[in-house]
């Protein structure tokens, strides 16, 4: 093995975590012990048939110094925990948005999808209860609400009141329904994030699971992440709720989260609706109209 390969084996085997703070210290020393191998003097020199060159002694080790610096910030960056604060407004940056929610009952298909154009103040759900489905579209730019049945062919469109389409609007900001509290500064007090092994039978691979839980009358509430290292968006949340006849804890609810676009949310809508016209007067939503299902 040379010298590259044993630095390279010896970081790997250090597992070390680091901060912020001593990762700049560690390239700041290991550049300085460059810095100083340079403008030293004494050395082996190296002749051949066609040059002369100089290898100096304490640029070599200057070097392997550079090179474990750089594999420790390497490592302890990909290493380190993402911040709750971090996670939270991944969600909330991201325009375009698929939720799939699925029920304890039934993992096989998705009890509800939402789809979230935050630009186009756009949300559409599809939603399952056994045999029935419903589509409901809030459009809250042209303040229109829409509903469709996919038994039937019939589309009903409604003119949205100011105080519907305030409420669509906020349904289209923050964290969409996600956790049980709006934004990444309602985190509730007492809230803690940490970090978890994942299982073997992770159902997401290569992300980094985090808990979060906090007391809620008597009761702690429990969500787990499994969040993408480098874009820091949770591609999975689960939901934990004590099962009193079990003693223990059981999933009630798994969210899978993913990037979507406004081209794929705009033709997904046209689709299931088909062309709207606004120059047509529509009429006022009627009090028993079924509306759009409440979040989670």
């Amino acid at each position: 093995m040379n010298p590259a390969d044993d630095i390279t084996d010896a970081i790997r085997r250090m597992h070390v975590t680091t901060r912020p703070q001593t990762d700049r210290r560690i390239l700041n020393e290991a550049f300085a012990a460059l810095d100083a191998a340079v403008a030293g003097s004494g050395g082996l020199s190296v002749s051949g048939p066609s040059r002369i060159f100089t290898l100096r002694l304490g640029h070599i080790a200057a070097a392997a110094v550079l090179m474990v610096g750089l594999g420790l910030l390497i490592m302890t960056t990909g290493s380190r925990q993402i911040a709750v604060q971090e996670v939270l407004r991944a969600v909330e940056k991201t325009p375009n948005l698929r939720i799939a929610r699925y029920t304890g009952d039934d993992m096989s298909q998705p009890a509800q999808n939402v789809w979230v154009s935050r630009d186009r103040k756009l949300k559409l759900y599809d939603t399952r209860d056994g045999r029935h489905r419903a589509y409901v579209l809030w459009d809250a730019d042209h303040g229109v609400r829409s509903f469709r049945q996919p038994a039937s062919d019939l589309v009903a469109r409604h003119a949205m009141t100011a105080e519907a389409r305030s409420r669509a609007e906020k349904a289209m900001t923050g964290l969409l329904g996600l956790l049980p509290f709006d934004d990444a500064n309602a985190v509730p007090d007492g809230a803690q994030w940490a970090a978890v092994d994942a299982e073997p039978q992770s159902p997401v691979a290569n992300a980094k699971v985090y808990d979060l839980t906090w007391p809620d009358s008597g009761q702690a509430r429990r969500y787990r992440f499994y969040v993408e290292p480098r874009e820091k968006l949770p591609v999975r949340i689960e939901r934990y709720v004590a099962d009193g006849a079990r003693g223990a804890e059981t999933m009630d609810l798994a969210q899978v989260i993913t990037a979507s676009s406004e081209t794929e949310i705009q033709s997904l809508i046209y689709s299931v609706f088909g062309p709207y016209d606004p120059s047509i007067e529509l009429p006022p939503t009627p009090p028993a109209f079924i509306g759009t299902p409440s979040d989670y």
